[in-house]
């Protein structure tokens, strides 16, 4: 994340300040087609709520997509699949500094956009709540660490989720 008031689309000190503040809810739709991208989306949401001193909820939802593979030469659901490891990955994560839960939510909610929802639809709830009892100060600047290469988690979060 850049933080410079001055540069068109950045965010300024002040709302990194109060994005780590009061960041309760995260919301991420149709994000999950590509391993590269779904590796970073994860470390992403494992900085950021680690990063918080109160819990915070995930909520992705994804669509299964079907596509023939030439590695198993069949339908499958590769990104699905790497997804779900990822997830899994979260849950086992053990850092000291926040504790994850997934839950997969009923999709049979009203709908209040006219869109054609499929049956491979799904939506997940991604919970992170503060160690407390081992949890490190943060740093003094929330903003200098955000310009830095994000820490790495002791269980790495990458290809082979």
């Amino acid at each position: 994340m850049f933080v410079d008031a001055d540069v068109e689309f950045s965010w300024t000190e002040e709302e990194v300040e109060d994005m780590y503040n009061n960041t309760e809810i995260i919301i991420a739709a149709d994000v999950i087609y590509d391993d590269e991208l779904t590796d970073g989306l994860f470390r992403t949401l494992y900085r950021l709520c680690s990063s918080f001193s109160h819990s915070c909820s995930v909520f992705i939802s994804i669509e299964k997509r079907m596509n023939f593979t030439l590695r198993h030469m069949d339908v499958s659901c590769d990104a699905y699949n790497h997804f779900s490891r990822c997830l899994s990955q979260l849950v086992a994560l053990q850092d000291g500094h926040c504790s994850f839960t997934v839950q997969q939510l009923p999709t049979h909610f009203s709908q209040f956009l006219l869109y054609d929802r499929i049956e491979q639809l799904e939506l997940w709830k991604v919970t992170s709540t503060p160690t407390p009892s081992e949890r490190t100060p943060p740093p003094e600047s929330a903003c200098s660490s955000l310009n830095a290469e994000p820490p790495t988690p002791h269980v790495p979060i990458h290809r082979s989720c």
